[in-house]
């Protein structure tokens, strides 16, 4: 089952190495001292233009995702 907190967005399965290094998101604390990263609004579309160095096995957070898709609509 595939459930995120609210703070999560898409980006975020992206290793936060790649996210980090190429500033594309900042570190931020929620309630209880839980920490996630912020992913800046500005930088969404630089993410795109970087996205293509990464490896395959960078992707591996998005498989629950994919087999979420495809169980959900057969695709």
């Amino acid at each position: 089952d595939l459930r995120f907190p609210s703070c999560v967005e898409v980006e975020n399965l992206l290793p936060d190495i790649f996210l980090l290094d190429n500033t594309f998101a900042t570190e931020e604390i929620t309630t209880g001292n839980t920490k996630h990263l912020k992913i800046k609004g500005n930088k969404k579309a630089k993410i795109l233009e970087k996205i293509f160095d990464l490896s395959v096995d960078d992707f591996r957070n998005f498989k629950p995702l994919f087999e979420k898709i495809n169980n959900l609509f057969g695709i």
